[in-house]
């Protein structure tokens, strides 16, 4: 497939190319480099990007429903207003990426590296959820720990991205339990 006189295929060589507003559903671009690519409100969904580099793209406003991003280089990459619901990130380096209102509902984040990610709103609940694999996996957590009803506690048992969000969010034990309850 040609899409702006860019060939579309798996490895495909797409270094900063300009593929802003390009309609991609369902691409196979598996280990391609779209290092500093411009995909700007790109239409991703199904899109298979397993393992393509990323680094520094601009995926403002992009759709990523349900696309394959497992072990992807997203460090760096501006994904702000992004919809990523139930996008696979298994694994993913996001570090550094500007997340801020991205759609992270149902995404699969298990492994992914999101230090000194910009997760602003309340996106980063469901990145914080997500790293458990589930809500109720999250919930399960949270129910095993000795002192479950003492925020302290909990906080001092957490994985570090759960901790951090914590630390950010300032919630209370009841109000991490009504944010699981909206959310999950």
């Amino acid at each position: 497939m040609i899409v702006n006189g860019y060939e579309i295929k798996i490895n495909a060589a797409l270094r900063y190319a300009n593929l802003r507003y390009a309609d991609l559903p369902g691409a196979n671009l598996h280990r391609a480099d779209l290092h500093g690519a411009n995909l700007h409100g790109a239409k991703l969904h199904g899109a298979n990007l397993y393992g393509a580099d990323l680094y520094g793209a601009d995926l403002t406003c992009a759709d990523l429903t349900g696309a394959n991003l497992r072990g992807a280089d997203l460090s760096g990459v501006y994904l702000s207003c992004a919809d990523m619901y139930r996008a696979n990130l298994h694994g993913a380096d996001l570090h550094g990426a500007d997340l801020r209102y991205a759609n992270l509902r149902y995404a699969n984040l298990r492994g992914a590296d999101l230090r000194g990610a910009n997760l602003g709103s309340i996106t980063y609940l469901g990145c914080a959820l997500r790293l458990f694999g589930a809500c109720q996996d999250a919930a399960n957590w949270i129910d095993a720990q000795p002192n479950h009803s003492d925020l302290a506690a909990l906080r001092a048992a957490a994985p570090q991205g759960f901790r951090n969000w914590l630390d950010q969010e300032k919630l209370t034990t009841w109000g991490l339990m009504a944010r699981l309850m909206r959310f999950c």
